[in-house]
């Protein structure tokens, strides 16, 4: 019953996409939108010519300037390459519980749902401030995702205002490890948690981006990325990219990956992807990984429709590296 009266105030309160969107029907345009730690829709670098950008995403509002549709546009057309041609973003705002479910689901150019991974959607709850609650997987009839073997959902407890914990369930609400397996909707950049982590603790930065990741075991002791490596640390720049990850020890010194890797420093272009990949020891000489060698990497993307055209490595000596 709930679930059906959801339903009725989501009609009530969103207008039924009837027709393929057009092109004429968006004013506002950016080149790259991604979701951030926080389940947060972030829009960057604003397009100035979107007819002419061969990857824009078109962006409605309501009257509280809050998204609800995001389009992808391909030189003006519906991009129906890539995961997802547009987003659909509902609102429920509950005045009793002080809360708003954020859903967003995922469709083609004519409308039909698609499918990103095991979902067809996706639903953040938050509170009156801005602090979020939960986040769950949708079906196709936006229930919550479940009969799949993996974690669909997870919830967050603050305990302080910068600092978060993240714990990772199944649909049912079990308690599970791992939650590497969302739908990549939006460019989320979160460290890879291996097997065996059930907790993530989140700090932030003045801006309300992730600053600082560390991980948990079921015993809610400190549990390692990789060998040695307890916390991941995130600088980022006025548009919350980040331009330095560095690793650390439980004691919230500078450590070094299994590779020999401390940090990481990116670089990007005016469209918000990553141009430049260089990484550094403890010492903060250049540093090769260890599955090819690579220190640094230089990617050009083409003018015409911004696919990777080409991609260049470089060793630690800075002797390019060829793959064969």
């Amino acid at each position: 019953m709930r679930r059906v009266l959801a339903q009725f105030l989501l009609m009530l309160i969103v207008p039924a996409v009837g027709s393929a969107q057009k092109f004429s029907e968006f004013t506002e345009f950016y080149r790259s939108v991604r979701v951030n730690g926080l389940e947060q829709l972030v829009f960057a670098h604003p397009s100035p010519d979107p007819v002419r950008d061969p990857s824009a995403y078109g962006v409605k509002r309501d009257s509280l300037g809050r998204p609800v549709m995001v389009m992808r546009f391909f030189f003006g057309n519906p991009h129906t390459r890539g995961l997802w041609a547009y987003m659909r973003i509902q609102y429920i705002t509950s005045s009793d519980a002080g809360t708003t479910l954020q859903r967003r689901t995922f469709h083609a150019p004519n409308n039909a749902p698609m499918q990103v991974g095991y979902a067809h959607g996706e639903e953040a709850l938050f509170r009156a401030n801005g602090e979020i609650i939960r986040y769950a997987q949708l079906d196709r009839e936006d229930n919550l995702l479940g009969k799949v073997p993996i974690v669909t959902a997870c919830r967050y407890r603050y305990t302080a205002p910068n600092s978060v914990i993240q714990e990772w369930r199944f649909e049912s609400g079990k308690l599970h490890w791992v939650a590497n397996n969302y739908p990549d909707s939006a460019q989320r950049f979160l460290e890879h948690a291996p097997d065996g982590a059930y907790f993530r603790i989140l700090t932030l930065d003045e801006h309300g981006q992730v600053a600082e990741e560390r991980l948990q075991g079921i015993n809610k002791r400190p549990f390692a990325y990789q060998p040695g490596v307890y916390a991941v640390r995130y600088l980022r720049d006025s548009l919350g990219q980040i331009t330095t990850l560095s690793y650390a020890n439980a004691d919230g010194q500078i450590v070094a990956d299994t590779s020999g890797i401390a940090t990481i420093q990116f670089e990007y272009d005016a469209w918000g992807r990553e141009v430049v990949w260089k990484a550094f020891g403890v010492d903060g000489t250049p540093r090769g990984r260890a599955r090819d060698g690579a220190a640094s990497i230089i990617r050009q993307y083409s003018n015409f429709d911004g696919a990777l055209e080409k991609e260049e490595l470089y060793n630690a000596d800075g002797v390019p590296i060829t793959i064969e």
